[in-house]
């Protein structure tokens, strides 16, 4: 939401056939707070939930030792 380079590479990225070159990207978003058009007034808000989530992801109880098994319909067809 802040990154506004990685906003400008991925733009190109996008609008260009290869990967993003730096070169095509305007040097002003290097100086820019946000994302164009970033509403703040809701940004508190997601911050909040990127925060929980974070912090869920981050939590080595939420881990799996392992994945679990494949259930009998999902099996490899012989």
């Amino acid at each position: 939401m802040t990154d506004s380079a990685a906003y400008g590479l991925v733009l190109d990225a996008l609008a260009h056939r290869g990967p993003a070159d730096a070169d095509r990207v305007d040097r002003s978003l290097c100086s820019q707070l946000a994302l164009p058009q970033v509403d703040w007034s809701g940004a508190t808000g997601f911050q909040a939930t990127l925060t929980a989530v974070s912090a869920g992801l981050l939590n080595p109880a939420n881990w799996n030792a392992a994945e679990a098994p494949l259930p009998s319909y999902a099996a490899r067809y012989q």
